[in-house]
């Protein structure tokens, strides 16, 4: 699968996160995305995490403890960043599958 094509699955599952995770974290978001990539053949292992190292880099980010970390701080709480994510990832695609 394309990463263009699994956009329109991390938009799914960021905007209807409770019911693919149990407690609806933002934690629980990536590690779902990292799997539903990788059965997916989206791009290497964790793709969604790979995007997230890609993402922190790209807007000068410190490495965070954990990669998602960098996130909270820009918008403020989970919810916010699961609404954000679908439009990060579409933005950046093309520069991130470039850089692979």
């Amino acid at each position: 699968m394309t990463p263009e094509k699994f956009a329109e699955i991390v938009e799914i599952i960021c905007k209807r996160y409770r019911l693919y995770t149990r407690y609806g974290t933002l934690a629980e978001v990536v590690a779902f995305l990292d799997g539903a990539g990788n059965a997916l053949n989206v791009g290497g292992h964790l793709p969604f995490t790979n995007f997230l190292r890609f993402l922190a880099k790209k807007l000068n980010q410190p490495r965070s403890y954990t990669l998602w970390e960098f996130l909270l701080n820009i918008y403020g709480n989970e919810e916010k960043v699961l609404e954000e994510l679908p439009k990060l990832y579409r933005k950046h695609i093309p520069e991130w599958v470039n850089s692979n």
